[in-house]
């Protein structure tokens, strides 16, 4: 009978006593690190492409099951990029906004980029696609970016500014229309002008 106890009982206690010692480290952002990259505000993290669960946890030294109970999220729950999930056991306060420094162009000559997706990086096309770069010296300021499917077809297609630091964000709220397990390309241009850039990118 007592061995029968200890044996239904044992690694009950065995279980517990892990995920008590994983939950009494230190909770702190350890760094940007594989697949685990995206920004920080507070103890709100900002979900970066290609970031699971699991990833996040190592980053920040929490189990990722904690991560799912502070956000009542269920376990296999997806985690779109651009999602903003609660750390548990992270400080509340911002940290000081370091002010970021203008892109410095060549002098006097156009120029444009694509930061991220880099190219070959996977994303979900079911949800928010962010798409970010630099550029200067650009006709009106603009940038005009266009998702395209792998025949070239523009599925989505913005144009915007490039801030005072040299900076362009366009956001797809809406995704991207194309089948999950395809390519698909990013691009950039300068309108009016001959200056363009591209990435390859898949979807999951």
């Amino acid at each position: 009978m007592l061995a029968k106890l200890l044996i239904t009982t044992l690694p009950t206690l065995f279980i517990r006593l892990l995920l008590s010692a994983s939950s009494s480290k230190n909770v702190v952002d350890q760094g940007s690190r594989s697949h685990a990259s995206g920004s920080l505000s507070g103890s709100t993290y900002i979900v970066a492409p290609g970031d699971t669960f699991f990833s996040i946890g190592l980053r920040f030294n929490v189990p990722y099951q904690e991560i799912l109970r502070a956000n009542n999220l269920p376990e296999g729950a997806s985690v779109p990029a651009g999602t903003r999930l609660i750390i548990p056991g992270l400080p509340t306060t911002v940290p000081p906004v370091k002010p970021v420094p203008p892109v410095q162009p060549p002098t006097g000559r156009p120029f444009l980029s694509i930061t991220s997706p880099t190219s070959g990086s996977t994303l979900n096309p079911r949800y928010t696609v962010i798409i970010t770069g630099t550029g200067a010296n650009l006709r009106g300021n603009k940038v005009q970016v266009k998702v395209k499917d792998p025949r070239g077809i523009t599925l989505r297609s913005e144009e915007i500014l490039v801030d005072n630091s040299g900076r362009w964000k366009a956001e797809f709220a809406d995704g991207v229309p194309v089948h999950p397990g395809s390519s698909g390309i990013i691009e950039a241009l300068s309108p009016g002008s001959d200056l363009r850039v591209s990435v390859t990118i898949n979807y999951r």
